[in-house]
C-alpha cells in the first residue's frame, strides 16, 4: 500500500498576522534564551560543534532569525563546499545509475510500499513502516544493485570528473514552512572555521536588507 498523503498546512506567509507575531516572540524569546551559544542574532535546532562528532557530519548548520518587520522568519542553512561537492557527486552519479535502466525498471527501482507498524485499540493506523524488499541485480551494471552501482559510479565521478563548486548564494521564495528560505554552500572552508561561523551573522544582514529592499526602503 502506499503511504497516506499528509494534509497540506498552511505556508507562514499565510497565517494570520497575530499568529505570525507570535511565533515571531517566541523565535525571538528562543534567540536571547540560546544567545550565549549563537551571539544573540539566531537560534537553531542542531548544535553548533557538537563535541566528538565526525568532521564529515559537521558540514551543514541551519538556523532562523527574524527580520525587521518582527512578522517575517526567515529560516537559512549553510553548506561547506565539502557537502557541496558530494551532494554533486552522488546527484551526478544517480543520474547516470538511473539512465541505465529501462521505464518500467526505474518505475519499479523508484517505488516504495507501506505496512501499517502501530494500529490503536480502535483499528486506526497510528504509523506506517517501509516494506522490505531484496535488492535487484542488473546485468548492465555487471550483477550490481541499483545502490552499489551508484556508489561506484561516485567514486569514478569525484576522483576523474570533480564538479567544480563556487561561492553561491540563493533565496528560496517557495519555501512553504516559513516566508523564506536561503541556501549558501561556501567554497574553501570548513565547518570550524571562522568563516562558516561568520555565515550565520552574514545571513542575518543579507535577511535584513532583502526585506527592507521588498518593502521599498533603500540600504
Amino acid at each position: 500500500m502506499g503511504y497516506p498523503h499528509p494534509t497540506k498546512r498552511k505556508s507562514f506567509a499565510e497565517q494570520a498576522r497575530h499568529r505570525r507575531r507570535k511565533e515571531a516572540m517566541r523565535l525571538e524569546e528562543q534567540i536571547r534564551r540560546h544567545a550565549g551559544e549563537y551571539g544573540g542574532k539566531f537560534s537553531s535546532h542542531l548544535v553548533l560543534d557538537e563535541p566528538d562528532r565526525p568532521d564529515i557530519f559537521n558540514q551543514q548548520f541551519s538556523f532562523y532569525f527574524l527580520s525587521t518587520d518582527r512578522f517575517t522568519i526567515w529560516n537559512a542553512q549553510i553548506d561547506t563546499a565539502r557537502w557541496a561537492f558530494w551532494v554533486d557527486v552522488g546527484n551526478a552519479a544517480y543520474d547516470q545509475t538511473r539512465s541505465m535502466l529501462t521505464m518500467e525498471e526505474a518505475i519499479a527501482e523508484s517505488k516504495f510500499d507501506f505496512e501499517p507498524a502501530e494500529v490503536s485499540s480502535s483499528g486506526k493506523v497510528l504509523t506506517y513502516q517501509l516494506v522490505k524488499r531484496e535488492p535487484f541485480c542488473y546485468a548492465q551494471f555487471g550483477g550490481l544493485t541499483f545502490d552499489e552501482q551508484w556508489e561506484k559510479l561516485q567514486s569514478e565521478i569525484a576522483r576523474n570528473a570533480p564538479p567544480p563548486i563556487h561561492e553561491s548564494f540563493k533565496l528560496d521564495h517557495k519555501y512553504a514552512v516559513s516566508i523564506r528560505s536561503s541556501h549558501l554552500p561556501f567554497r574553501g572552508c570548513s565547518a570550524d572555521s571562522p568563516r562558516f561561523h561568520r555565515g550565520g551573522e552574514a545571513y542575518v544582514e543579507i535577511g535584513k536588507a532583502s526585506a527592507l529592499a521588498e518593502a521599498g526602503v533603500g540600504v
